[in-house]
């Protein structure tokens, strides 16, 4: 069928054409991969010039593999899970509130009559809330019959 419709050779160009288009394909997506990889290396250095300082940077080499743990540079990954600086982050706002919140009790202690009135106040809670009628209704016009009960005698 080949040999009749445009011939062999036309046939393998053709093979060869579509071939070597993927191949060019693949390289370019490769070479796509590889640019974007060097852009988050070189966004990682950046990050962790930053937060490192530039002299500390320049001076303490060393330190900067203890760095670049906090800054993975696979970006994939990176959205999954919170980074350790993140969590460092996240727990440094929570100490923060609470000693923002020892501050207050310290300032403003909880005195006996507070305590006594928020006593008070969840009893009378407990009490509006377990409070139900005290027998229940087996009609719609129970009440009225008890009154005229009353009333008659």
């Amino acid at each position: 069928m080949i040999t009749q419709t445009m011939g062999q050779r036309w046939w393998d160009k053709k093979k060869r054409y579509l071939y070597e288009e993927k191949v060019r394909r693949d390289m370019i997506e490769q070479l796509a991969a590889r640019k974007e990889h060097t852009r988050l290396l070189k966004l990682r250095e950046k990050r962790i010039r930053k937060k490192m300082g530039l002299l500390r940077y320049i001076c303490c080499p060393a330190q900067r593999a203890a760095f670049r743990k906090l800054f993975p540079v696979d970006d994939a990954e990176a959205e999954k899970t919170l980074t350790e600086a993140e969590l460092q982050v996240e727990k440094a706002k929570q100490r923060e509130v609470e000693r923002r919140l020892r501050e207050l009790n310290a300032k403003n202690p909880e005195t006996n009559a507070w305590r006594d009135y928020q006593k008070r106040k969840t009893r009378v809670e407990y009490a509006q809330q377990t409070k139900g009628p005290a027998r229940p209704r087996r009609s719609a016009n129970e009440r009225m019959l008890r009154a005229k009960a009353r009333m008659a005698g």
